[in-house]
């Protein structure tokens, strides 16, 4: 019970922590519509804890659910604030834009290993599910780009090479 309780509140803890570096970029690069800002940023801390966890070796689950709860927040606030369950204009919205399925693959994938984290299993080729889960988020979040700048090369290659490695120490 405590090292549940003891996760809990590290999750709470790099929350605000990440929240309040997100508030600080936000009001730096001023920033006028809050709704969009947690739109980005959910999503970017949902890959950014799946990525982290890949490479933590006792806090890999840790950060795989942190994952998958920005994952879920991220697909509330596409839900409720761009449609307000409107599933026949959502359902338009995801045939106009392909890069939603990668999405929806992503957090498909991240279910999947989330029910497995809160059973207390993992199995070594859930390893490939995490693996598979990464590529589609980046793929979502490469197509969404209009134009892709300096930074988003840097952390495609960052992450590509992250999961090359990752492979590489596995095979």
């Amino acid at each position: 019970m405590k090292k549940q309780l003891g996760e809990f509140l590290l999750f709470l803890l790099s929350v605000f922590v990440l929240c309040g570096v997100g508030y600080g970029i936000e009001q730096y690069a001023k920033l006028s519509d809050p709704l969009k800002s947690f739109y980005v940023w959910s999503g970017w801390i949902s890959f950014g804890f799946l990525v982290f966890g890949l490479f933590a070796k006792s806090w890999g689950r840790f950060f795989g659910l942190c994952a998958f709860s920005f994952a879920l927040f991220h697909l509330i606030l596409f839900v409720y604030f761009d449609f307000y369950f409107d599933w026949n204009l959502m359902w338009i919205e995801i045939k106009q834009k392909h890069y939603l399925y990668y999405g929806i693959a992503s957090l498909g994938l991240m279910c999947v290993l989330g029910y497995f984290s809160f059973v207390g299993k993992f199995w070594k080729p859930l390893f490939w599910g995490v693996i598979a889960s990464i590529v589609l988020a980046l793929v979502h979040i490469v197509m969404i780009q209009k134009m892709l700048g300096i930074g988003d090369w840097v952390m495609i290659l960052s992450v590509s090479a992250c999961v090359v490695l990752k492979i590489q120490r596995r095979i």
